[in-house]
């Protein structure tokens, strides 16, 4: 019996930031159009010879038409799950990007849904523990770790 080699589904991601005129930060989730329906930040595959940021910025671009004015690509947050009813195992790599604008475009064949919001909204809108603790990492990294 052959040894069954393990496989890592890898995604990259955003967390769009938007600051307004009045200086407060507003992020996105958006709710994927399939069987699960979860909120989460926009995200999806590589493809070939792509870097995890320029897959990143591009599957941002296609799922919400925003595009990213200052990525702070110095640190990544990284999820990584494992489902327990089938043992599916994935990994996201997620990047801080500052856009220049709320106007989303959706990408109907893959998101139903977004939502613009301040932090505290965000993280009870989150469907997942894993993202919601990588949200919490990413509030720390902007000062915001002091509630």
């Amino acid at each position: 019996m052959k040894d069954k080699k393990e496989t890592i589904e890898i995604s990259c991601g955003i967390i769009p930031v938007f600051i307004g005129d009045d200086k407060k930060e507003e992020f996105l989730l958006v709710k994927a159009n399939n069987k699960f329906g979860h909120f989460s930040f926009p995200k999806g595959h590589q493809e070939v010879n792509e870097s995890f940021l320029d897959t990143a910025k591009r599957e941002l671009k296609e799922e919400t038409s925003l595009s990213c004015e200052k990525v702070f690509d110095d640190v990544i947050f990284i999820d990584r799950y494992t489902r327990e009813d089938n043992g599916f195992k994935k990994e996201i790599y997620y990047f801080i990007a500052l856009v220049g604008s709320k106007k989303v475009v959706l990408q109907k064949e893959e998101i139903s849904d977004y939502i613009w919001s301040d932090e505290t909204n965000i993280l009870k809108k989150i469907s997942y523990d894993s993202t919601r603790n990588i949200f919490y990492k990413v509030l720390i990294f902007l000062g915001k770790d002091n509630k």
